[in-house]
């Protein structure tokens, strides 16, 4: 099974009221993120993921019946219609290409900036 990347990082923290030192302490982050289509189509296997339905003969009453769809279908479905939407989403002018980390990072220059740090470029 695919698990998302993880790593751990080290440090320490200062205990509530200050009686003690430091105390060691280990924080699992993640260490790659999902881009918007991917998150919408995690909220759409969310949502579908146990109630999505397909359809499967009639029963005999003549009524239609249904069954879940696989995983794998669910998976799909919510996929190509995150992928549909956000072509649309550009299509029609809905996002903003925000550019590049050293863009924001020269807007930033231009102004305090005081209060921005990243990572693996400090302050």
């Amino acid at each position: 099974m695919s698990q998302p990347k993880t790593d751990v990082v080290f440090t320490y923290k200062m205990p509530g009221g200050g009686t003690s030192g430091p105390i060691p302490y280990a924080e699992l982050f993640e260490t790659e993120l999902l881009i918007k289509p991917a998150r919408l189509a995690v909220a759409l296997i969310e949502r579908w993921g146990l109630v999505a339905g397909q359809p499967s003969g009639v029963d005999h009453a003549g009524r239609a019946k249904s069954r879940l769809m696989s995983p794998e279908s669910v998976v799909d479905r919510a996929c190509t219609t995150a992928d549909l939407a956000f072509a649309e989403f550009r299509r029609r002018g809905w996002t903003v290409d925000i550019g590049s980390i050293e863009k924001v990072e020269a807007g930033l220059a231009k102004t305090d900036g005081s209060s921005y740090y990243h990572p693996q470029r400090g302050k």
